[in-house]
């Protein structure tokens, strides 16, 4: 599988192929598959629907509308079940919290990470597992 990696200005589309870092220089991924990060204009607030501090699951549609599948908040790992297709992953938490993206369950063989204050998107079919970590 091929992952795609982006880096986005605020508010724009990311371009393909380059890998956004961290301050201690280790790479963070997206999900894979052809990605578009972008990183909101608004702290302390909710984002398309999803609270402030929480990350968030959406469908094509429930992106569109504002609505999320699912919202996260405790920093844990949690199994999924019955999602497939395109998802919407939203990381509205603060600081240097981070979503990471499992092929396994129990959160195990890491797919991508999503950076507090981001969002990216792809299909959501090998992922298994999701972790909030501070």
């Amino acid at each position: 599988m091929c992952i795609m990696l982006s880096r986005a200005k605020r508010g724009s589309p990311g371009r393909a192929g380059q890998v956004r870092r961290k301050s201690a220089g280790a790479p963070v991924h997206t999900i894979a598959g052809t990605v578009r990060v972008v990183r909101p204009d608004i702290t302390g607030a909710a984002i398309n629907g999803c609270p402030y501090q929480y990350a968030c699951m959406y469908t094509k549609n429930g992106w569109a509308a504002s609505r999320p599948e699912h919202e996260y908040f405790n920093y844990a790992c949690y199994d999924l079940s019955g999602e497939y297709g395109i998802r919407y992953v939203l990381n509205n938490q603060s600081g240097n919290a981070e979503l990471s993206l499992y092929y396994n369950y129990g959160c195990t063989s890491l797919n991508a990470t999503i950076a507090a204050q981001n969002w990216g998107w792809g299909d959501i079919g090998p992922i298994n597992s999701l972790a909030l970590y501070p």
